[in-house]
């Protein structure tokens, strides 16, 4: 019994003075100046970031338009005066 005593004797001393250190590193003030943040955009999941999404946005805004244009012309010839959509000409 007592060389068990005696074996861990070392670690029962070791085990202290890492935790009295920890202890110390815990309870110390914090430092008056933290260490400086880098500024990191945010996470971009499309490659090319923001400049290649709004490039696709006023893209897909413009094809929209040119459709909407285009259904416009079409109702506008269909609806035109002197003409009876559904009246078949005879040939």
């Amino acid at each position: 019994m007592v060389v068990v005593a005696v074996l861990l004797l070392p670690f029962v001393g070791g085990l202290l003075l890492i935790m009295d250190r920890i202890e110390d590193r815990v309870s110390a003030p914090a430092p008056a100046r933290g260490r400086p943040a880098r500024h990191r955009g945010h996470l971009r999941l499309v490659p090319g970031g923001r400049r290649t999404a709004g490039a696709v946005a006023a893209r897909d805004e413009r094809e929209e338009q040119e459709e909407r244009e285009e259904r416009e012309e079409q109702d506008a010839a269909a609806h035109a005066p002197g003409r009876d959509p559904g009246r078949r000409h005879a040939a």
